[in-house]
């Protein structure tokens, strides 16, 4: 495939919509596990489908490989490193104070291979599930694009991907704990479709080098203005019960705002481009991951309700969250970048040396 222009990671107005996701995912989650008979517990409740749009930004930045021929081997310990200190660490924290199974049970969860098809159990740690499933369908994405050259043929075939997906996950096998037709998890399917979606935005519809006129950035607003209006009011005020349930649906409306602030189609993504708001959403994954804690705990005390318990559960959680990025995610992250020095070679998988990983933790 020919080569792919760079982006960088840190698109403000891309990081605003991981903060957003965040959010709403932690208050989606507070009031699932809510009393059912608590009078707000039907209010928050389509947040879930907020992680399709991790997906899709997951998949829109998947091509970086591209430009920088990225081997597959420093592509996946590059993501080992960072996943599974964090998971490891809240994964065995769950098992101590809640789930207490035995260790060979873990395995699984340590592996990263939970909620990826043919293993039907329930991932031990609940929030994990997405990052299990987008670690191995990056990995796929990864060699298709680099065993595929040619870019009608690769857009073909993710094309079907996708389709195939979609049909069956709104053929009633939504989830991410669910194997449809014996085989395919759902929660893949939904990494899947997404990640796909990412990837066919990156290479067909990024171009923000593209004058535009007056109009249609004023056109272009209205309709930013409006997708991330409908998105924080319909994904906190609008009940269950009269919510959409079709996945698609959802997937239009994420795709089309990744479009619109990718590109600096409006006035609006031209001002959240230029407002640092990385230094609030390098934190996003931690909060997300770290979000188990509180749930475990207050689940289990079962004795706070309501708007108590949601404010408790989100000052927590992005507590925890942010403690953990300095504590584990940032050390990690400089054990990859030395492992990676000297002429940039990675380090072999197989036959690691630990030595060398407490060596540059101790300096780090």
């Amino acid at each position: 495939m020919e080569q792919v222009q760079k982006i960088d990671s840190k698109l403000n107005s891309i990081e605003l919509l991981r903060i957003i996701g965040v959010i709403l995912i932690l208050v989606f989650h507070a009031f699932y596990f809510l009393d059912k008979h608590c009078e707000i517990y039907k209010y928050c409740r389509t947040g879930g489908y907020y992680v399709e749009l991790f997906f899709i930004i997951a998949g829109f930045f998947l091509p970086n490989i591209l430009y920088n021929k990225i081997s597959f081997k420093k592509f996946a310990l590059k993501k080992i490193i960072r996943l599974f200190p964090i998971v490891f660490t809240v994964t065995i924290f769950v098992n101590i104070f809640h789930s207490h199974l035995p260790l060979y049970k873990l395995l699984p969860d340590f592996m990263l291979l939970n909620s990826v098809g043919f293993y039907q159990n329930i991932v031990l740690c609940g929030f994990c599930w997405f990052l299990y499933v987008l670690f191995w369908v990056c990995c796929f994405y990864y060699c298709l694009l680099n065993f595929i050259k040619n870019k009608e043929i690769f857009t073909f075939i993710v094309s079907i991907i996708i389709y195939a997906s979609l049909i069956i996950l709104t053929n009633g096998a939504y989830g991410h704990n669910i194997n449809a037709y014996q085989v395919f998890n759902t929660g893949v399917l939904r990494g899947l479709a997404g990640v796909g979606i990412g990837i066919i935005i990156r290479l067909h519809f990024y171009n923000p080098n593209f004058r535009k006129p007056k109009i249609c950035h004023l056109i272009f607003t209205a309709i930013e203005v409006f997708i991330l209006a409908y998105i924080l009011i319909y994904f906190t005020l609008v009940p269950i019960t009269q919510a959409i349930q079709n996945l698609i649906s959802y997937m239009i409306i994420f795709s089309t705002i990744v479009v619109l602030f990718v590109n600096n189609c409006g006035y609006l993504s031209m001002i959240l481009n230029r407002i640092n708001f990385y230094s609030i959403g390098k934190y996003a994954f931690s909060i997300y991951i770290m979000q188990t804690i509180p749930a475990v705990f207050l689940h289990i005390t079962k004795q706070i309700n309501g708007y108590t318990y949601v404010g408790l559960y989100l000052l927590c959680s992005i507590l925890l969250g942010v403690a953990a990025y300095h504590a584990i995610e940032v050390p990690c992250r400089k054990i990859y970048k030395s492992s990676m020095g000297g002429g940039g070679k990675a380090l072999v998988i197989i036959g690691f040396d630990w030595n060398i990983v407490r060596l540059n933790y101790e300096i780090c």
